[in-house]
């Protein structure tokens, strides 16, 4: 009864003082197939599905039929185009961020000079000043995002040389002020692990942000097992969580764990 009763009481007990609120909006823009391996390579129509959603929405607040939010929450690889050195992906990025009258939150992929290592990114973008603070990845999925023993295993599996680039993790806690707020932002695979989000939730993040891409997993439960993950997280540490997902699930947790909003799967 006294470990019930305290398990009840820890998000109230370890939620931080509500000194104001935000509206937070989320884009899905979805993706041109899902459960396949060529998805980021369709980076434009990717990149063009979110920008898009981000107007959509602006057209919704304009009408009086959404309301202006103090910041938007994209997914994981929302541009896989590197919107650092692109100015046409830049220049999409902006206007929409000018048009939603908001900062975005957005999914970029930051690669190195030579093409051969890259940096999955959540980064700030301001409508006025454009990238600002980023938060990069610190967990990568092995044999999905880099290839361990290249050399070796690439030998025996020749699929693994559709993965062109190794990412390369980060190492700094993933708390970005954006609108006034701080999101402990954790990207994917990072939610399953305590480090990110207990240090981001540390540096001062009230809200827990968990872009992803889950395009190539739709319908399989790896979308809701992951969810699960992100509600254990809310509890755990008595803040509200969004999910921002490239094609579903994407959704609103309550700080006390409970599901406020899920999306469909494949569908903007």
């Amino acid at each position: 009864v006294v470990l019930t009763g305290a398990g009840a009481a820890l998000p109230v007990l370890t939620a931080p003082p509500a000194d104001h609120t935000a509206t937070v909006a989320l884009v899905q823009g979805n993706v041109p197939g899902v459960g396949q391996m060529s998805v980021l390579g369709e980076r434009m129509q990717v990149l063009g599905n979110h920008v898009e959603g981000v107007h959509r929405l602006a057209d919704r607040v304009e009408a009086g039929e959404a309301a202006q939010p103090d910041l938007v929450v994209l997914p994981e690889n929302a541009s896989d185009i590197d919107a650092y050195a692109d100015p046409a992906a830049a220049e999409m990025i902006t206007e929409a961020a000018r048009d939603i009258g908001a900062p975005l939150l957005f999914g970029i992929t930051r690669y190195s000079q030579d093409g051969t290592e890259r940096e999955v990114r959540s980064v700030v973008w301001d409508p006025q000043e454009g990238p600002v603070d980023h938060y990069t990845k610190r967990y990568l999925v092995p044999f999905g995002e880099y290839v361990p023993y290249r050399d070796f295993f690439t030998r025996f599996v020749e699929r693994l040389g559709q993965i062109g680039s190794d990412a390369v993790p980060g190492t700094e806690p993933g708390a970005l002020a954006l609108g006034g707020t701080t999101l402990a932002t954790a990207i994917c695979f990072d939610v399953a692990f305590d480090r990110p989000v207990r240090e981001s939730v540390a540096a001062g993040g009230q809200i827990i942000a968990v872009p992803t891409n889950n395009a190539n997993y739709n319908f399989t439960g790896q979308p809701e097992q992951q969810l699960a993950i992100t509600r254990l997280r809310a509890v755990e540490h008595g803040r509200p969580a969004v999910v921002a997902s490239t094609s579903g699930v994407s959704a609103v947790v309550t700080a006390r764990g409970e599901l406020a909003y899920r999306s469909p799967e494949a569908e903007p």
